[in-house]
């Protein structure tokens, strides 16, 4: 409930309250999926309905890595001209939709992670092009904006490989320190660097609308 009080709504055009809804979409809509499926998944239900569940859970986590992606992706092209801008947030939506078709057909824990590879290497692109005198974005957002891919990518290796607890044989980590507790420990940590991000580069965009002296960052 943190989280809308800390967004800068008093910027008022738009774009900026488009970014806005995007990132807090993005924030929440993962833990409502997560909730129904941790809650629901073990009550004894259909195949079906437990795939139901894991689409549900696997919808939200889509709407965290596309929407919730958004402020980045047109703060890294903001500087560019009105077609490149255009054209890379339409090829970054086209890949977010296919990746939505791949994660509600994923049948493993692999496939569930790979549906989001085009978005995830576009955004790290873009984070490339921060690096350049043609990149957009507030300069102290860098870091929490690599970090949001970083740590949510090493939480969702960790989450499908089952690590520690193929390791660790005899339930041992059974209720804590197990690979999904250390997944959603990393996600948070994720998500509270996408939301440092976000802010800073919607407020930056809002004070950069002809991107000047951008070149000299």
């Amino acid at each position: 409930m943190t989280i809308p009080k800390t967004m800068p709504w008093h910027l008022q055009d738009t774009r900026s309250q488009f970014l806005i809804w995007s990132h807090l979409a993005g924030a929440i809509c993962p833990w409502l999926g997560s909730i129904l499926y941790h809650v629901f998944m073990n009550c004894g239900s259909s195949p079906l309905m437990y795939k139901r569940l894991l689409q549900t859970d696997m919808f939200g986590i889509w709407i965290s890595q596309s929407f919730g992606a958004l402020p980045m992706v047109f703060a890294s092209v903001h500087c560019l001209s009105y077609n490149v801008r255009v054209l890379v947030i339409v090829s970054y939506c086209i890949f977010s939709i296919w990746g939505l078709h791949k994660a509600l057909i994923a049948t493993t824990p692999w496939s569930r992670r790979i549906c989001f590879a085009l978005p995830f290497m576009m955004r790290n692109l873009l984070c490339l092009l921060r690096l350049t005198k043609y990149g957009g974005g507030a300069p102290d957002s860098l870091i929490p904006t690599i970090l949001q891919d970083v740590i949510s990518g090493f939480g969702g290796m960790i989450g499908a490989s089952f690590v520690p607890e193929k390791w660790i044989r005899g339930g041992q980590v059974d209720r804590f320190l197990n690979s999904h507790n250390i997944m959603h420990v990393l996600v948070v940590w994720a998500m509270w660097c996408m939301q440092v991000a976000s802010i800073k580069d919607i407020v930056w965009m809002d004070q950069s609308p002809q991107c000047v002296n951008t070149a000299a960052r």
